[in-house]
């Protein structure tokens, strides 16, 4: 009888095959992208994920990257108008004698409001892959598709925990190539 855990390997490279990387980095970087706040921290993020020991922390950490990119999507005109009208019924009702539990429930809804003023985050990370520069996939509505699938195998992971390694490591793929591609598109570099 023979067992074991998991098992995992580790690949290094020389710095003279990680040179050339790095001087094209330096040298055609835009300066901008590296200052902006959400670039830095999608860098942050992506690197940190070499770091992760299993492949579910690998791709969790590559989809933080694809939530800091994703752009900010406002709700269609009339789901914001109906937003502000309950807001506006909020408001007032808080002008009004009300115990401290309606209080705390209260403002507890109106800064859901705030937030879901905003489109889902899975659409808008729908929305990055479709638009986001770098992305040289013949069909970007079919990799759209598989960048949801995954992200959703990622709520999944979170929320039960469950999820079959072969999926795991079919969404890592996917999610790892498209965030180095529009990376790369971001910071203005070649693919």
């Amino acid at each position: 009888f023979f067992g074991g855990g998991e098992a995992s390997a580790h690949v290094s490279s020389t710095f003279d095959a990680l040179a050339p990387l790095f001087v094209e980095a330096v040298t055609t970087c835009e300066d901008w992208a590296i200052r902006e706040t959400k670039t830095a921290t999608a860098i942050s993020l992506y690197l940190g994920q070499f770091l992760e020991v299993s492949m579910r922390a690998r791709l969790l950490t590559l989809m933080m990257v694809l939530e800091v990119l994703a752009p900010d999507l406002p709700k269609h005109e009339a789901a914001i108008a109906m937003l502000e009208k309950m807001a506006l019924d909020i408001n007032k009702r808080l002008l009004e004698a009300i115990d401290e539990e309606e209080r705390f429930a209260l403002e507890s809804l109106q800064r859901e409001f705030d937030f879901r003023r905003e489109t889902s985050i899975r659409r808008r990370v729908r929305e990055l892959v479709k638009t986001g520069v770098g992305l040289a996939h013949a069909d970007r509505d079919q990799l759209a598709r598989e960048v949801v699938r995954a992200y959703d195998l990622r709520g999944k992971i979170v929320h039960t925990g469950v999820a079959s390694d072969d999926d795991v490591y079919t969404a890592h793929d996917t999610i790892f190539h498209t965030v180095k591609a529009l990376l790369r598109g971001r910071l203005g570099l070649q693919q």
